[in-house]
């Protein structure tokens, strides 16, 4: 019972590690955007 549940909580971290990475990725390129149409305009 107890493997299981260990196996579950690292499962959880690691989806939430990498959704972490997703969002910083995402919010990362919608600066680097927003800062190329600022300069462009």
């Amino acid at each position: 019972m107890s493997n299981e549940k260990k196996d579950f909580l690292k499962f959880v971290i690691s989806f939430w590690v990498y959704c972490q990475l997703i969002v910083s990725v995402v919010i990362l390129v919608l600066c680097m955007l927003s800062t190329a149409i600022t300069l462009w305009l």
